[in-house]
């Protein structure tokens, strides 16, 4: 976890420091996002700064799905006052019906989303279950209704039976795009589509929504294919083309630090072009 929060910082400052340098009106959007273990890491890297250290790193939007009871940054921002805490840039949702609720002023000011379902247990486990019932789970008739009616908690019973809804969150069916438990596939869409404003018509939605199905299913039926070959398909094409540059007699390793030396050469012969034709920039330095 600390070395996480340590890559996401580094990563972010440097981010922050290109960001700076890009000519005014030129300047993309940054986007912080992350998945369970992903989100807690990525959430800590701000934990004694509150929204306000998302703000100040230069951070546009956060888009976070299920987020670990553990993270500190998001209990202390959702319970805690502080200074530092804008509570009108951050919400958490179970679904997009909530934030689609929200008035038009509140939707305008969000601009960190925590996406947690009532019923996943990776958000929901704690210590504290094996000695206190926890908040979600109050009366009955009070519940959210994905958390059952006839749940009850009684001392290491309500530990145990939390630790075991985490485990089997995460089943999933490939190819379907479900939103239960520790499964975000369906939120993942129209959330981003929401909080980043994408111009997007529900018949383009749509269409992305099937891709991404059809995208699954044909990773899903090559992995079946060849359980032989590495899980992850870009390695196991890597692992080829190396192979192919062996044979070639070349050094797969060099011939990739020369494409890179390439590709940086190519981005800043790009940004001087954009800076010498920006109204209002210096004029590049003569070249040595």
């Amino acid at each position: 976890m600390k070395e996480g929060r340590r890559q996401t910082r580094a990563l972010v400052a440097a981010l922050r420091e290109r960001l700076d340098r890009c000519p005014p009106g030129r300047r993309p959007k940054l986007l912080l996002f992350g998945e369970s273990l992903g989100a807690w890491t990525s959430q800590d890297a701000f934990v004694d700064h509150g929204t306000q250290g998302l703000v100040d790193a230069g951070v546009d939007r956060a888009i976070w799905i299920g987020t670990p009871h553990f993270s500190k940054w998001k209990e202390r921002v959702l319970y805690d006052d502080r200074p530092d805490v804008d509570r009108d840039l951050i919400g958490v949702f179970d679904h997009i019906g909530q934030l689609e609720e929200l008035d038009p002023e509140a939707r305008a000011r969000l601009r960190f989303v925590m996406i947690t379902h009532d019923n996943d247990g990776v958000g929901a486990f704690g210590p504290a279950l094996a000695i206190q019932a926890p908040e979600w789970l109050g009366p009955p008739e009070h519940r959210r209704p994905t958390v059952p009616k006839g749940m009850r908690w009684t001392p290491a019973t309500g530990f145990f039976q939390v630790l075991v809804d985490m485990k089997n969150a995460a089943q999933v069916v490939p190819g379907v795009l479900d939103a239960k438990g520790h499964d975000y596939r369906a939120d993942l869409l129209p959330f981003f589509a929401e909080v980043l404003g994408l111009a997007a018509t529900p018949e383009q939605l749509a269409r992305i929504e099937t891709f991404l199905m059809e995208s699954e299913l044909r990773r899903t039926h090559w992995l079946a294919n060849h359980k032989a070959a590495d899980k992850s398909l870009s390695a196991t094409l890597a692992q080829r083309w190396m192979q192919q540059e062996r044979d070639a007699g070349r050094d797969p390793s060099e011939v990739l630090v020369h494409a890179f030396e390439a590709l940086i050469d190519e981005d800043e012969a790009a940004t001087s072009a954009r800076d010498a034709t920006t109204p209002g920039s210096a004029p590049a330095p003569p070249a040595p």
